[in-house]
């Protein structure tokens, strides 16, 4: 592709033609293989909102974001079997690669009905907003539930930022403890921009776009204040890594002083969320404050959520796990023990001194409730990096691409 500009080692926004050219490739797959029956395919994420960055290297360009598309089709016709939307996801990402742009194309087959009844999360306020029609009825859009940022649910930005700590978490132990590992810098920087993602929807502030982000709590940070939360430091630094994400700009913070205040910032607003959705004091500690909020889980989403994790463990581990496995749901869903012991190591690891030693900290009785125990391979559960393997491991099988 002879318009891409100089190769760049850092993240830069793609150019206008690499996001036309995912278009039009998607578009060409869906529309060769789905047909008449295809209502409309709908591009969604940071590359509908023209956000999308990427590395260009040797005149071929590498995408940080995923292509997220929902194939619509209408309630009459037959929904395609999950193996058709894996093959077209599958046949989009190898025809992009062939034209220089290594993308990941996410597609979700899904019906009309499903876009009226989706819930008033993130990522329908998003679709909504931002999403393009790739082809097919431009009406489609109108299907999905209109609503204010101040009715975004509050559970559904704590589950992002949930995620965030995860992937980060999970970044440095598979770098071993190397603050300048790039993935681990990458993951740090996505942690502060959903760490502001989530702050907007618990004040019902939230925009979609990562400027406008930056923009409204910039605002927030300089009219309002919040009891245990540093958001003038959070601000600051969503601004730095807002500016690092779409413009590959240096961050002049050292790597480990940005995961300094990063883990420290997450555990001040970790604390203060919990305290907003159960109504309690933070004096209470964060443990505490956790079990608050598993008490209120209602028991139909704690029973999917273990319905789900037997699915995907398969039911001859589930009998092998009965007897804790039943003590444990009567507690909470398998999400929320992974996000407890994913915090529990997480916050422990504020000091980058920490993160070199093999110590472990309070986060062992966290770990023993997680759904899965054993670790392939063996890991030393004793150290920060083998719990983060094992809690890594239950957030890929039990909580990726479900929201049981």
């Amino acid at each position: 592709m002879s318009s891409f500009a100089k190769d760049t080692q850092s993240s830069a926004a793609i150019p206008p033609e690499v996001r036309i050219l995912i278009e039009q490739t998607v578009k060409g797959v869906c529309t060769k293989r789905f047909g008449k029956t295809l209502r409309a395919a709908i591009l969604t994420g940071s590359i509908a909102r023209d956000e999308a960055t990427g590395i260009l290297q040797m005149n071929t360009w590498v995408l940080t974001s995923d292509a997220d598309v929902f194939f619509v089709f209408r309630d009459s016709s037959e929904l395609p079997t999950d193996d058709q939307i894996v093959a077209a996801s599958l046949e989009s990402t190898e025809l992009l690669k062939e034209q220089d742009v290594f993308v990941e194309v996410g597609c979700a087959g899904v019906t009309e009905t499903f876009l009226r009844s989706m819930p008033r999360h993130i990522a329908t306020f998003e679709l909504k907003r931002n999403g393009r029609i790739l082809c097919g009825d431009p009406q489609t859009i109108d299907l999905v539930p209109e609503f204010e940022a101040s009715a975004i649910s509050r559970e559904d930005g704590w589950r992002l930022f949930a995620n965030r700590i995860t992937e980060a978490l999970e970044a440095l132990a598979i770098a071993d403890g190397d603050l300048n590992d790039r993935d681990v810098r990458y993951r740090t920087v996505k942690l502060y921009l959903d760490m502001a993602t989530s702050f907007l929807v618990f004040v019902g502030r939230y925009e979609p776009a990562y400027r406008d982000r930056q923009h409204r709590i910039d605002l927030v940070a300089a009219t309002q204040s919040f009891s245990g939360l540093d958001l003038r430091l959070l601000a600051d630094n969503v601004s730095m890594c807002t500016a690092a994400k779409l413009e590959g700009a240096e961050i002049p913070k050292s790597a480990p002083k940005l995961w300094q205040e990063g883990v420290q910032l997450a555990n001040q607003l970790w604390s203060w969320e919990l305290c907003v959705l159960t109504s309690a004091d933070a004096a209470q500690g964060d443990a505490q404050l956790m079990r608050n909020w598993m008490r209120q889980q209602p028991l139909v989403s704690v029973v999917r959520g273990w319905a789900s994790a037997g699915r995907r463990a398969g039911w001859r581990h589930c009998l092998s796990q009965s007897g804790r496995w039943l003590k444990q749901c009567l507690r909470a869903s398998p999400r929320y023990f992974v996000y407890d012991a994913a915090t529990a190591i997480f916050f422990s690891l504020a000091d980058p001194a920490r993160v070199s030693k093999n110590e472990s900290g309070a986060w062992r009785p966290s770990l023993g409730r997680l759904p899965f125990l054993e670790t392939s391979p063996p890991s030393d559960v004793n150290q920060w990096q083998g719990a983060a393997r094992v809690v890594s491991r239950n957030y890929r099988q039990l909580l990726e691409t479900t929201t049981a």
